[in-house]
């Protein structure tokens, strides 16, 4: 009887124990999913700045193109503006 009741105890344990570790390992895969969704999250932010920055290094070049074309004009116009006070 008691060889019985201390493989029961036994077997009670071992099925305990191997309780115990599959939750540590769900845990764990759990853990490991958080972290690589934590991953994706920051790299889609990165993503996200480095487009941010692109678009205005895009709209600064566009600008200063736009304030390049204006003086442009403006010197044309000045030029304009001699040019008829000469022939006057």
């Amino acid at each position: 009887m008691l060889t019985i009741a201390c493989t029961d105890l036994i077997a009670k344990t071992l099925a305990v124990l191997v309780a115990v570790h599959a939750i540590r390992f769900a845990k764990q895969i759990a853990f490991d999913q958080m972290i690589v969704q934590q991953t994706q999250i920051v790299q889609q932010s990165e993503k996200c700045l480095i487009d941010t920055n692109k678009q205005i290094e895009n709209e600064k070049t566009e600008l200063k193109f736009k304030q390049d074309d204006l003086q442009l004009y403006k010197k044309l116009k000045e030029h304009d503006v001699e040019i008829l006070e000469l022939n006057d």
